[in-house]
Protein backbone atom coordinates (compact mmCIF):
# COMPACT_ATOMS: atom_id res chain seq x y z
CA UNK A 1 0.00 0.00 0.00
CA UNK A 2 1.59 3.15 -0.81
CA UNK A 3 2.23 5.59 1.90
CA UNK A 4 -0.33 8.52 1.22
CA UNK A 5 -3.55 5.52 1.18
CA UNK A 6 -1.88 4.13 4.13
CA UNK A 7 -2.10 7.10 5.92
CA UNK A 8 -5.45 7.85 4.77
CA UNK A 9 -6.75 4.19 6.32
CA UNK A 10 -5.11 5.00 9.50
CA UNK A 11 -6.90 8.13 9.78
CA UNK A 12 -10.02 6.68 9.22
CA UNK A 13 -9.56 3.82 11.04
CA UNK A 14 -9.06 6.07 14.41
CA UNK A 15 -11.84 8.53 13.70
CA UNK A 16 -14.24 5.43 13.73
CA UNK A 17 -12.51 3.70 16.89
CA UNK A 18 -13.15 7.57 18.60
CA UNK A 19 -16.89 7.99 17.49
CA UNK A 20 -17.71 4.41 18.69
CA UNK A 21 -16.01 4.85 22.03
CA UNK A 22 -17.91 8.15 22.11
CA UNK A 23 -21.48 6.29 21.97
CA UNK A 24 -20.50 3.44 24.36
CA UNK A 25 -19.67 6.21 27.06
CA UNK A 26 -22.44 7.90 25.96
CA UNK A 27 -24.56 5.03 26.78
CA UNK A 28 -22.78 3.86 29.68
CA UNK A 29 -23.46 7.37 31.26
CA UNK A 30 -27.15 7.67 30.36
CA UNK A 31 -27.40 3.99 31.74
CA UNK A 32 -25.59 5.40 35.08
CA UNK A 33 -27.94 8.16 35.26
CA UNK A 34 -30.63 5.98 35.07
CA UNK A 35 -29.56 3.76 37.45
CA UNK A 36 -29.15 6.33 39.73
CA UNK A 37 -32.36 7.75 39.32
CA UNK A 38 -33.78 4.80 39.80
CA UNK A 39 -36.73 2.58 37.90
CA UNK A 40 -39.85 4.49 36.75
CA UNK A 41 -42.65 3.53 39.42
CA UNK A 42 -46.61 4.22 40.17
CA UNK A 43 -47.04 4.01 44.46
CA UNK A 44 -50.40 3.95 46.44
CA UNK A 45 -50.65 3.43 49.95
CA UNK A 46 -53.64 0.56 50.92
CA UNK A 47 -57.34 1.68 51.51
CA UNK A 48 -59.57 0.46 54.19
CA UNK A 49 -62.55 -1.48 52.62
CA UNK A 50 -65.59 -3.57 54.14
CA UNK A 51 -64.90 -7.14 52.82
CA UNK A 52 -67.29 -9.76 52.71
CA UNK A 53 -67.14 -13.48 52.46
CA UNK A 54 -69.61 -14.47 48.87
CA UNK A 55 -71.59 -17.50 48.49
CA UNK A 56 -73.67 -18.24 45.29
CA UNK A 57 -76.98 -19.49 45.88
CA UNK A 58 -80.34 -20.25 43.92
CA UNK A 59 -83.47 -19.74 44.79
CA UNK A 60 -87.29 -19.51 43.91
CA UNK A 61 -89.13 -16.05 44.27
CA UNK A 62 -92.38 -16.69 46.55
CA UNK A 63 -94.80 -13.51 47.19
CA UNK A 64 -94.82 -12.50 50.61
CA UNK A 65 -98.51 -12.93 51.66
CA UNK A 66 -100.40 -15.32 48.74
CA UNK A 67 -103.70 -17.14 48.54
CA UNK A 68 -106.47 -18.63 46.68
CA UNK A 69 -109.73 -16.83 47.27
CA UNK A 70 -112.91 -19.86 47.76
CA UNK A 71 -115.89 -19.16 49.26
CA UNK A 72 -117.09 -20.93 53.07
CA UNK A 73 -120.52 -21.41 51.38
CA UNK A 74 -122.52 -22.55 48.45
CA UNK A 75 -124.70 -19.66 46.81
CA UNK A 76 -124.89 -18.04 43.77
CA UNK A 77 -122.86 -15.13 42.66
CA UNK A 78 -125.08 -11.45 42.34
CA UNK A 79 -121.82 -9.37 41.69
CA UNK A 80 -118.25 -8.77 40.66
CA UNK A 81 -116.07 -6.15 40.94
CA UNK A 82 -113.04 -7.18 40.10
CA UNK A 83 -110.77 -7.87 36.83
CA UNK A 84 -108.30 -10.37 35.95
CA UNK A 85 -104.90 -8.70 37.39
CA UNK A 86 -106.59 -6.12 39.57
CA UNK A 87 -104.82 -4.55 42.48
CA UNK A 88 -106.79 -4.22 45.83
CA UNK A 89 -106.79 -2.70 49.28
CA UNK A 90 -107.54 -5.06 52.20
CA UNK A 91 -110.98 -4.82 52.67
CA UNK A 92 -112.34 -4.36 49.17
CA UNK A 93 -115.72 -5.93 48.60
CA UNK A 94 -114.20 -8.36 45.24
CA UNK A 95 -117.75 -10.63 45.46
CA UNK A 96 -121.39 -10.66 46.60
CA UNK A 97 -123.03 -13.98 47.09
CA UNK A 98 -127.15 -13.95 47.40
CA UNK A 99 -127.88 -13.23 50.96
CA UNK A 100 -131.25 -12.29 50.40
CA UNK A 101 -133.06 -15.42 52.51
CA UNK A 102 -130.10 -14.35 55.20
CA UNK A 103 -131.33 -10.81 54.96
CA UNK A 104 -135.35 -11.62 55.47
CA UNK A 105 -134.52 -14.06 58.32
CA UNK A 106 -131.89 -11.56 59.96
CA UNK A 107 -135.47 -9.04 59.91
CA UNK A 108 -137.38 -11.44 61.39
CA UNK A 109 -134.96 -11.97 63.91
CA UNK A 110 -134.63 -8.15 64.87
CA UNK A 111 -138.53 -7.75 65.19
CA UNK A 112 -138.21 -10.91 67.28
CA UNK A 113 -135.57 -8.95 69.62
CA UNK A 114 -137.58 -5.46 69.73
CA UNK A 115 -140.76 -7.54 70.67
CA UNK A 116 -138.60 -9.03 73.33
CA UNK A 117 -136.92 -6.30 74.88
CA UNK A 118 -140.67 -4.55 75.18
CA UNK A 119 -141.33 -7.63 77.06
CA UNK A 120 -138.64 -7.02 79.33
CA UNK A 121 -139.38 -3.39 80.18
CA UNK A 122 -142.79 -4.59 80.92
CA UNK A 123 -141.13 -7.55 83.30
CA UNK A 124 -138.66 -4.75 84.80
CA UNK A 125 -141.73 -2.20 85.64
CA UNK A 126 -143.75 -5.29 86.93
CA UNK A 127 -140.50 -6.26 89.61
CA UNK A 128 -139.80 -2.68 90.35
CA UNK A 129 -143.78 -1.99 91.39
CA UNK A 130 -143.39 -5.86 93.60
CA UNK A 131 -145.92 -7.04 91.29
CA UNK A 132 -143.70 -9.50 89.14
CA UNK A 133 -141.18 -12.63 90.33
CA UNK A 134 -137.72 -12.22 89.75
CA UNK A 135 -137.69 -15.61 87.81
CA UNK A 136 -140.26 -13.70 85.10
CA UNK A 137 -137.38 -11.09 84.96
CA UNK A 138 -134.77 -13.10 84.41
CA UNK A 139 -136.50 -15.50 81.72
CA UNK A 140 -137.28 -11.98 79.86
CA UNK A 141 -133.49 -10.82 80.48
CA UNK A 142 -132.69 -14.49 78.83
CA UNK A 143 -134.97 -13.93 76.23
CA UNK A 144 -133.33 -10.56 74.84
CA UNK A 145 -130.20 -12.46 75.25
CA UNK A 146 -130.85 -15.32 72.79
CA UNK A 147 -132.29 -12.94 70.69
CA UNK A 148 -129.20 -10.66 70.28
CA UNK A 149 -127.11 -13.74 69.65
CA UNK A 150 -129.25 -15.09 67.28
CA UNK A 151 -128.86 -11.93 65.24
CA UNK A 152 -124.87 -12.22 65.50
CA UNK A 153 -124.81 -15.23 64.05
CA UNK A 154 -126.78 -14.40 61.54
CA UNK A 155 -124.21 -11.40 60.78
CA UNK A 156 -122.37 -13.53 60.59
CA UNK A 157 -123.67 -16.05 57.84
CA UNK A 158 -124.70 -12.62 55.84
CA UNK A 159 -120.63 -11.42 56.22
CA UNK A 160 -119.80 -14.69 54.42
CA UNK A 161 -121.88 -13.67 51.44
CA UNK A 162 -119.14 -10.86 51.18
CA UNK A 163 -115.64 -12.13 49.49
CA UNK A 164 -113.94 -9.02 50.38
CA UNK A 165 -109.44 -9.00 50.06
CA UNK A 166 -107.93 -10.29 53.72
CA UNK A 167 -105.26 -8.01 52.51
CA UNK A 168 -103.61 -5.47 49.73
CA UNK A 169 -101.84 -7.02 46.80
CA UNK A 170 -102.79 -7.72 43.32
CA UNK A 171 -105.17 -10.79 42.05
CA UNK A 172 -104.91 -13.05 39.56
CA UNK A 173 -107.10 -14.28 36.84
CA UNK A 174 -110.62 -14.41 37.55
CA UNK A 175 -112.09 -18.01 37.59
CA UNK A 176 -116.07 -17.24 37.82
CA UNK A 177 -119.01 -15.16 36.84
CA UNK A 178 -121.90 -13.17 37.81
CA UNK A 179 -124.60 -15.78 38.06
CA UNK A 180 -122.58 -18.84 38.95
CA UNK A 181 -123.43 -21.20 41.45
CA UNK A 182 -120.29 -20.87 43.74
CA UNK A 183 -118.93 -23.64 45.91
CA UNK A 184 -116.05 -23.95 48.58
CA UNK A 185 -113.88 -26.24 46.09
CA UNK A 186 -114.18 -23.71 43.45
CA UNK A 187 -110.87 -21.26 43.31
CA UNK A 188 -112.19 -17.47 42.80
CA UNK A 189 -109.12 -15.41 42.07
CA UNK A 190 -105.75 -15.72 43.93
CA UNK A 191 -104.18 -13.16 45.60
CA UNK A 192 -100.57 -11.94 46.21
CA UNK A 193 -98.93 -9.64 48.21
CA UNK A 194 -96.11 -8.46 45.74
CA UNK A 195 -95.30 -5.44 47.39
CA UNK A 196 -92.17 -7.43 49.23
CA UNK A 197 -91.23 -10.97 48.21
CA UNK A 198 -89.44 -13.60 49.72
CA UNK A 199 -86.97 -16.37 48.06
CA UNK A 200 -86.09 -19.65 49.73
CA UNK A 201 -82.79 -20.93 49.03
CA UNK A 202 -80.67 -24.47 49.79
CA UNK A 203 -76.65 -23.59 51.40
CA UNK A 204 -74.50 -26.24 51.54
CA UNK A 205 -73.85 -27.02 55.15
CA UNK A 206 -70.24 -26.23 54.84
CA UNK A 207 -71.60 -22.35 55.28
CA UNK A 208 -73.85 -23.13 57.87
CA UNK A 209 -71.52 -21.13 60.20
CA UNK A 210 -71.29 -18.24 57.93
CA UNK A 211 -75.01 -17.65 58.23
CA UNK A 212 -76.33 -14.62 59.99
CA UNK A 213 -79.42 -13.31 59.89
CA UNK A 214 -79.94 -9.65 58.26
CA UNK A 215 -76.57 -9.99 56.05
CA UNK A 216 -77.02 -8.85 52.93
CA UNK A 217 -77.97 -10.23 49.62
CA UNK A 218 -77.25 -9.47 46.00
CA UNK A 219 -79.49 -11.22 43.54
CA UNK A 220 -79.74 -11.57 39.83
CA UNK A 221 -81.89 -12.83 37.28
CA UNK A 222 -81.86 -13.97 33.33
CA UNK A 223 -85.65 -12.44 33.07
CA UNK A 224 -83.90 -9.14 33.85
CA UNK A 225 -80.17 -9.08 32.26
CA UNK A 226 -77.78 -6.54 33.80
CA UNK A 227 -80.26 -5.67 36.92
CA UNK A 228 -79.43 -6.64 40.46
CA UNK A 229 -82.33 -6.86 43.37
CA UNK A 230 -80.73 -6.23 46.92
CA UNK A 231 -82.05 -8.36 49.93
CA UNK A 232 -81.94 -9.62 53.16
CA UNK A 233 -81.62 -12.36 55.06
CA UNK A 234 -84.61 -12.84 57.28
CA UNK A 235 -84.36 -16.42 58.46
CA UNK A 236 -82.53 -20.01 58.57
CA UNK A 237 -83.96 -23.30 58.72
CA UNK A 238 -83.74 -25.31 61.48
CA UNK A 239 -83.27 -28.28 59.80
CA UNK A 240 -80.74 -30.08 57.79
CA UNK A 241 -82.11 -31.65 54.85
CA UNK A 242 -79.99 -35.59 55.24
CA UNK A 243 -80.32 -36.50 51.42
CA UNK A 244 -78.89 -32.74 50.06
CA UNK A 245 -76.99 -31.50 52.63
CA UNK A 246 -77.77 -28.14 52.62
CA UNK A 247 -80.43 -25.53 54.75
CA UNK A 248 -82.56 -23.70 54.00
CA UNK A 249 -82.62 -19.96 54.29
CA UNK A 250 -85.23 -17.40 53.42
CA UNK A 251 -84.55 -13.68 52.11
CA UNK A 252 -86.59 -10.73 51.60
CA UNK A 253 -86.45 -8.16 48.85
CA UNK A 254 -88.55 -4.68 48.54
CA UNK A 255 -90.57 -5.17 44.78
CA UNK A 256 -92.02 -1.45 44.57
CA UNK A 257 -91.99 -2.58 40.92
CA UNK A 258 -93.89 -5.52 41.20
CA UNK A 259 -90.74 -7.38 38.84
CA UNK A 260 -89.85 -10.14 41.10
CA UNK A 261 -92.96 -12.61 40.22
CA UNK A 262 -93.54 -15.94 42.62
CA UNK A 263 -91.70 -18.67 40.86
CA UNK A 264 -89.07 -17.00 38.89
CA UNK A 265 -85.44 -18.39 39.68
CA UNK A 266 -82.69 -16.28 41.28
CA UNK A 267 -79.25 -16.24 41.39
CA UNK A 268 -77.85 -14.46 44.78
CA UNK A 269 -74.68 -13.48 46.32
CA UNK A 270 -74.66 -13.76 50.31
CA UNK A 271 -72.62 -11.46 51.76
CA UNK A 272 -71.15 -13.37 55.16
CA UNK A 273 -68.83 -12.50 57.90
CA UNK A 274 -68.51 -8.67 57.11
CA UNK A 275 -64.99 -7.18 58.37
CA UNK A 276 -63.04 -4.26 57.62
CA UNK A 277 -59.49 -4.89 56.45
CA UNK A 278 -56.56 -3.30 53.70
CA UNK A 279 -57.24 -3.49 50.51
CA UNK A 280 -54.95 -2.84 47.81
CA UNK A 281 -54.69 -3.15 43.58
CA UNK A 282 -54.39 -6.65 42.53
CA UNK A 283 -51.17 -5.70 40.40
CA UNK A 284 -49.40 -5.04 43.66
CA UNK A 285 -49.09 -8.47 44.67
CA UNK A 286 -47.10 -10.79 43.19
CA UNK A 287 -46.81 -14.76 44.19
CA UNK A 288 -43.62 -16.92 45.02
CA UNK A 289 -44.93 -20.77 45.12
CA UNK A 290 -47.12 -20.78 47.76
CA UNK A 291 -46.18 -16.96 49.39
CA UNK A 292 -47.52 -13.81 48.38
CA UNK A 293 -45.39 -10.19 48.15
CA UNK A 294 -45.50 -6.65 47.56
CA UNK A 295 -42.89 -4.29 47.14
CA UNK A 296 -42.96 -1.68 49.65
CA UNK A 297 -40.74 1.71 49.20
CA UNK A 298 -39.51 3.75 52.05
CA UNK A 299 -36.79 6.88 51.88
CA UNK A 300 -33.37 7.34 52.54
CA UNK A 301 -32.21 10.35 52.37
CA UNK A 302 -33.27 11.00 48.65
CA UNK A 303 -33.23 7.82 47.92
CA UNK A 304 -36.55 5.96 47.20
CA UNK A 305 -35.78 2.52 47.92
CA UNK A 306 -38.31 -0.37 47.17
CA UNK A 307 -37.98 -3.61 49.45
CA UNK A 308 -40.17 -7.11 49.15
CA UNK A 309 -42.53 -7.59 51.99
CA UNK A 310 -44.10 -10.98 52.59
CA UNK A 311 -48.09 -10.32 53.31
CA UNK A 312 -51.44 -12.62 53.66
CA UNK A 313 -53.98 -11.84 51.46
CA UNK A 314 -57.68 -13.03 52.00
CA UNK A 315 -60.98 -12.68 49.23
CA UNK A 316 -60.49 -11.23 46.04
CA UNK A 317 -62.77 -9.28 43.69
CA UNK A 318 -62.54 -7.50 40.21
CA UNK A 319 -59.21 -5.72 40.63
CA UNK A 320 -58.84 -5.56 44.00
CA UNK A 321 -56.96 -7.93 46.72
CA UNK A 322 -57.74 -8.63 50.80
CA UNK A 323 -54.91 -7.98 52.98
CA UNK A 324 -55.22 -10.01 56.10
CA UNK A 325 -51.73 -9.50 58.08
CA UNK A 326 -48.51 -8.14 56.97
CA UNK A 327 -48.78 -4.59 55.82
CA UNK A 328 -49.63 -0.56 57.89
CA UNK A 329 -51.92 1.55 56.44
CA UNK A 330 -49.26 3.93 56.16
CA UNK A 331 -46.49 1.83 53.70
CA UNK A 332 -46.82 3.01 50.01
CA UNK A 333 -46.88 0.18 47.82
CA UNK A 334 -45.36 -0.31 44.21
CA UNK A 335 -49.00 -1.05 41.95
CA UNK A 336 -46.94 -0.24 38.44
CA UNK A 337 -43.85 -1.21 37.21
CA UNK A 338 -42.63 -4.29 40.02
CA UNK A 339 -41.58 -6.41 37.24
CA UNK A 340 -38.61 -5.19 36.83
CA UNK A 341 -37.65 -4.87 40.40
CA UNK A 342 -35.64 -6.72 42.54
CA UNK A 343 -35.18 -6.16 46.40
CA UNK A 344 -33.83 -3.12 47.18
CA UNK A 345 -33.45 -1.53 44.31
CA UNK A 346 -33.88 2.37 43.69
CA UNK A 347 -37.43 3.78 42.59
CA UNK A 348 -38.92 7.11 41.04
CA UNK A 349 -42.46 8.21 41.38
CA UNK A 350 -43.76 8.51 38.16
CA UNK A 351 -46.65 10.78 39.71
CA UNK A 352 -44.27 12.76 41.60
CA UNK A 353 -42.60 13.84 38.62
CA UNK A 354 -45.50 14.03 36.37
CA UNK A 355 -46.69 16.92 38.85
Amino acid sequence: MPPRSQSRFLSRYWLGFVLCLGVVCHANAQERGSAKAGTPVEMALPVQETWFDRIEILGTVRANHSLELRSKISERIVSLNFEDGSRVQKGDLLLQLDDREEQAVLASARAVLEERRSALKRAEQLFSRKVGSEADLDAAKARVSESEANIEALKVQIAEHRITAPFSGQLGFRNVSVGTLLSPSDVITTLDDLSTVKADFDVPTAFLSRLQTNSKLEAFSHAYPGQTFGGTLQSVGSRIDPQTRTIRVRAQFPNPNRKLLPGLLMQAVLQSTPRTNLTLPENAVFAVGQNHYVFVVSREGEKLLASRKSIAIGARKTGWVEVLDGLSPDEQVVTQGRQKLRDGDQVTDIQANAS
